[in-house]
């Protein structure tokens, strides 16, 4: 499973400041998801628990994300600094430049993000997510995604990706997936992925948590 931009996730998560009054926030959250065979059948199953915080005035946001996993050349942290808003139709947009580390040799990279989230019809709603990795070698990726609100706490979602390797073909992946919200703060979710670099299609379930520990 490739890394969608930690802003694209938050920014579909959070929506944006919703008024002038209200401009400062400082928001938090953790999460658990447990993979089954991720890497082919017979392999091991792997846990990754993440967790991070931001704050954001005036649509202006910067904050730190990382991650710890059962497969240690997961570990990794993003440092991201960004700004993000909505128009008067209802498009959410966002622009951040991230710094990820690995912190078992994997590499380090300066990240370009920009994305958007934009209603369809009804309760379907699309996004497109951009990446472009500035070093060390320059790479582009690029996710494409619906989702549908089937009630107030559950919603399905679906998403198309291509990502870059620097003098090799790009790959692809793609998963579906459902979500319920336990509460305003705790959601479940179980997802399918696939893909061209997988060696088998695999499931994972998440338990996640996400606050708003100051607004005003």
């Amino acid at each position: 499973m490739h890394l969608r931009p930690v802003a694209a996730v938050l920014t579909a998560l959070l929506g944006t400041s919703p008024a002038l009054a209200q401009d400062l926030f400082v928001y938090g959250g953790a999460a658990i998801e447990f993979e089954m065979e991720p890497n082919g059948n017979g392999s091991d199953n792997k846990t990754d628990v993440n967790a991070y915080v931001e704050i954001e005035k005036s649509g202006f946001f910067a904050g730190v994300w990382a991650e710890k996993s059962t497969d240690e050349t997961s570990d990794k942290a993003d440092i991201y600094i960004g700004y993000r808003s909505e128009t008067a139709a209802g498009v959410s947009y966002y622009v951040d430049l991230n710094r990820r580390t690995y912190f078992n040799d994997v590499g380090d990279y300066t990240v370009i993000d920009v994305g958007a989230g934009f209603p369809i019809v009804g309760n379907l709603s699309g996004s497109v997510d951009f990446s472009h990795y500035v070093d060390p070698d320059p790479v582009n990726d690029i996710y494409v995604g619906l989702s549908y609100a089937v009630t107030d706490r559950f919603s399905v979602a679906a998403s198309y990706g291509s990502y870059g390797y620097a003098g090799a073909a790009d790959e692809q992946e793609w998963d579906f997936g459902v979500d319920y919200a336990l509460g305003d703060e705790t959601s479940v979710g179980v997802r399918y992925y696939d893909g061209t670099e997988y060696a088998d299609p695999y499931f994972g379930a998440t338990l996640s948590w996400d606050t708003t520990f100051l607004s005003r």
